[in-house]
Parts: structure tokens; C-alpha cells; sequence
């Protein structure tokens, strides 16, 4: 396994997504791969997200970035909308992605989810939560996204910590869209 790349390709990304849906908690496991990777998430963002910070009338997300970052909200795809809806029904807790008794989830439980789906496919490199943060930004800036869109979708203060992405990818030709 290698540890120099620190990201999925878009292929990698999709077998992930349908290993999560084969987990023992297939839509939260799912919420965790896709929300994680379509904002950035650091795993301290992903467990801190509440409901309160959901706004399905408008389709938003409020991110609160940790490590000095910048919180923005986020529009939501449909898709994201949908499974958000279903997991807010299934497991009726405070927080968006918890335990199947409505707790919090914590680093560890995170980390473990990435093993299990790790132990489905063969991608090549070890699958952690910072992974689909890298991912974001990689997918992102190969698909042709300027460096400052990546900077505030990332959350980043300084661009400095943007620039990696654009080490061989960028100037792409689909305006930083991705299908996640």
C-alpha cells in the first residue's frame, strides 16, 4: 500500500461510496464517504455537524471549520439532500452522522468506518477521513476549479495550504464541477 498519494481518484472514489453502502450502517457509512469528500470535512467538522446546521428549506450546510479555517455554508446537491432526509429519520439524533443509539461519534469510529471500507477494495492506499478532504480538493482542481473556488470550498485561511492540489492537476475543462 502507498502512502505517497493522499487521495482517491474519481474511480477510487465511486468503489468506496458502493463499499459504504455494503457497511453494517450502509447510509450513514454512505453520508459519512459522500458529505466528507463533497465539502472537505476534516473528521472533527464531520462529527461536530448538528442538524441545526442543515437548512433543507434552502438546501445549505453550515461548515464550522476547526484549525484556524474559515466556516462557510455550502449549497446541497439533491443527492445530498435525500440521504440527509433519510438519516435524520433513521436514527433521530442530534448529530448528523452518529451511533445507532444517538450518540456522537468520535476520531476512532470514523477511522474504523474507513477500515471496514477499506477491507472491500483495493484502491491502493490507506483509507483515512483526510483522505476525502485531499480527494475534495484533487477532484476539484482536476476538474478545472480555480485555486481561490478550491481555497474557500477547503475552508483554507492561507492559500499556500491550496496549492498542493494544483501539483499536476488543474485546467480542467468542466468549471470545478464534480459528480460526486
Amino acid at each position: 500500500m502507498s502512502n505517497l498519494r493522499k487521495w482517491l481518484f474519481l474511480s477510487e472514489y465511486k468503489q468506496v461510496v458502493k463499499a459504504a453502502k455494503k457497511t453494517n450502517l450502509p447510509l450513514r457509512n454512505q453520508a459519512i464517504v459522500r458529505l466528507s469528500t463533497a465539502h472537505g470535512l476534516r473528521v472533527s467538522e464531520l462529527i461536530d455537524l448538528t442538524w441545526d446546521d442543515i437548512d433543507f428549506q434552502h438546501a445549505k450546510i453550515y461548515i464550522r471549520r476547526k484549525k484556524g479555517s474559515i466556516s462557510s455554508t455550502h449549497f446541497l446537491e439533491g443527492w445530498e439532500t435525500n440521504i440527509l432526509h433519510r438519516l435524520k429519520s433513521s436514527f433521530k439524533s442530534y448529530w448528523v452522522v452518529s451511533t445507532p443509539l444517538k450518540e456522537k461519534l468520535n476520531r476512532k469510529q470514523i477511522n474504523y468506518v474507513c477500515y471496514l471500507i477499506e477491507q472491500q477494495v483495493d484502491i491502493g492506499i490507506k483509507l483515512t477521513p483526510h483522505v476525502f478532504r485531499h480527494t475534495c480538493g484533487y477532484l476539484m482542481a482536476e476538474n478545472g476549479a480555480d485555486l481561490i473556488t478550491i481555497k474557500n470550498h477547503l475552508g483554507h485561511a492561507n492559500i499556500s495550504n491550496t496549492m498542493v492540489y494544483f501539483q499536476g492537476y488543474g485546467g480542467g475543462d468542466r468549471g470545478g464541477r464534480v459528480s460526486w
